[in-house]
């Protein structure tokens, strides 16, 4: 799509269900629907799912729509991060995108469809082509780039529920990270916002593979934790991994992405939004030792044992890369 239309694109505009869009009044003042990558529908529905109130798609804080300079000044800023030297304009995305779906055997008069150029209509009418049978050759042809904007951009942040497995009532923190967040910065997260103290080992489990920050004398890991950013992994909304304290009590913790969403500028990450319960103690046994002993002492005092507040853990959030958890770590 061009960047005037991209622009004035609102949400009840995005039709999930069949990856299309329509589009008011474009090019020549006609209306038109483009297709998008089914890849994409799951991170397109956590925008708007993270945004409810808005009117558009790509709304300011002040509540209108994104200007084409504003796009263009997003487009400059993400080709200087990426240190790219030639020149990158939001039209260049429509080209590259069209010169692909050439390559991948589309006609042009599939091409002219997908794009709403005009050039091409007298195909259109002879091949009785839609927008609808076109659809199916579009999906097969993109599903090969794996697109996952969120995921590939570091303007993005993830939604993470962290919850405790094995105690009830549950224990769990809902918390906001940058998507460029390292593996050794997560660990400090998680333990910050749970309400450990970093006094035992610890793994990552993403996808079979293990991860984490190695001590003097523990386990070692393949990758660099502080190179291995949650963005490389492109998520999936409501992906799982697991997160593993204490190799002798078992601490096993789920971690899910429960939404990928743009970054707010006017927000500090990582940010813990909520959560519920109170973290164990250190060195406690583990879950089973846990809640037998939990079991014999409930008091009324037991639901305030459940409440949680997140005021404090934000307090320690703002220095979440001061590195403390590079102390030296002896306990299994």
């Amino acid at each position: 799509m061009r960047v005037s239309e991209l622009v004035r694109i609102e949400v009840a505009d995005v039709d999930l269900k069949y990856n299309k869009i329509f589009i008011d009044r474009g090019k020549g003042a006609k209306d038109r629907y483009i297709l998008f990558p089914a890849a994409f529908r799951l991170v397109l529905n956590s925008q708007l799912e993270g945004r409810p109130e808005n009117r558009y798609l790509f709304e300011t804080q002040r509540c209108g729509p994104f200007t084409p300079r504003r796009v263009q000044q997003v487009v400059q800023m993400y080709r200087s991060r990426a240190e790219i030297e030639n020149n990158v304009h939001p039209h260049l995305f429509r080209h590259q995108m069209l010169t692909y779906l050439t390559s991948q055997g589309l006609t042009d008069a599939q091409i002219q469809l997908i794009s709403g150029h005009e050039s091409k209509k007298s195909l259109e009418v002879y091949q009785h082509l839609s927008l609808d049978a076109v659809a199916g050759a579009y999906q097969q042809a993109v599903r090969l780039l794996d697109i996952c904007a969120a995921n590939m951009e570091t303007g993005a942040a993830y939604q993470l529920k962290i919850v405790l497995r094995g105690i009830r009532p549950p224990v769990w923190r809902r918390v906001l990270v940058r998507a460029d967040c390292s593996i050794a910065v997560l660990h400090e997260i998680v333990q910050i916002a749970m309400g450990w103290w970093n006094c035992h080992l610890h793994r990552f489990l993403i996808r079979g593979k293990e991860y984490g920050v190695a001590y003097e004398g523990g386990v070692s890991f393949a990758d660099d934790p502080d190179q291995t950013k949650l963005s490389d992994f492109r998520f999936r909304p409501l992906e799982r991994f697991g997160y593993l304290y204490d190799f002798g009590d078992n601490w096993d913790h789920d971690i899910i992405v429960e939404k990928i969403l743009s970054l707010d500028p006017a927000k500090a990450y990582p940010f813990c939004v909520t959560g519920r319960g109170e973290c164990p103690e250190e060195d406690s046994g583990g879950p089973y030792l846990y809640m037998a002993r939990r079991g014999k002492r409930m008091t009324k005092q037991a639901g305030a044992k459940d409440r949680f507040n997140p005021d404090s853990v934000n307090v320690l959030l703002r220095d979440v890369q001061s590195r403390w958890f590079k102390q030296s770590t002896t306990l299994p």
